[in-house]
């Protein structure tokens, strides 16, 4: 069934002019016509402070701050207009320290370039129709909860048993996005594995 991407407002942030512009017409190809581009991460945070933007794609090297800076700058906005966006980065190499970096960064996904459309495709389609819900933690950490839910069959150890957090229902990424309810929970689960939510294409 193919999906309407039409209704997202997306932001791009690559000091890569040129980047932008192929990255502008993929997207177009997928039918999402409001895009908003940025070379400068200072004047997005800016821009992420009166508009609501349902995904960014950031780049990882940039001058000013890269985006690992630039993610966690978002996660720490008390006045962002959608303090739920979603962040994709986009970079020229990826490792194992990378990801576990843009986990902690509160990052949803990952592409290596060359980009294949079709990986960045599946990630936008999925971030679009199942967001997830976020956490607030007591060791600073705010992002998407990408604990396992409480399966029977899991003998594994609890390595966050003694971490709490705050669970926040984030709204629907398109038709509802804040206000979120905030909701209590124990402690916190199993973390999913690393690339249990990752495209490292």
């Amino acid at each position: 069934m193919s999906e309407d991407l039409s209704k997202l407002h997306v932001l791009l942030l690559d000091d890569n002019r040129n980047f932008l512009s192929i990255l502008r017409s993929v997207l177009r190809d997928f039918g999402i016509r409001d895009i908003v581009e940025f070379t400068s991460p200072v004047a997005a945070l800016e821009y992420l402070r009166n508009t609501p933007v349902h995904i960014a794609l950031i780049d990882l090297a940039m001058p000013e701050m890269n985006g690992l800076e630039f993610a966690d700058r978002v996660r720490r906005m008390t006045d962002a207009a959608n303090p739920f966006m979603p962040m994709i980065m986009i970079t020229g190499h990826a490792d194992r320290s990378l990801v576990q970096k843009v986990i902690n960064h509160g990052i949803e996904g990952l592409l290596v370039k060359p980009l294949r459309p079709s990986a960045l495709k599946d990630r936008i389609v999925a971030l679009a129709s199942r967001p997830r819900h976020y956490v607030r933690t007591k060791t600073g950490y705010f992002g998407p909860d990408r604990r396992r839910r409480d399966d029977p069959a899991y003998s594994g150890g609890e390595r966050r048993k003694d971490e709490l957090a705050e669970k926040i229902r984030r709204p629907g990424v398109v038709n509802d996005m804040p206000n979120p309810k905030w909701i209590p929970v124990g402690t916190a689960k199993r973390p999913q594995d690393e690339h249990d939510t990752f495209i490292i294409d």
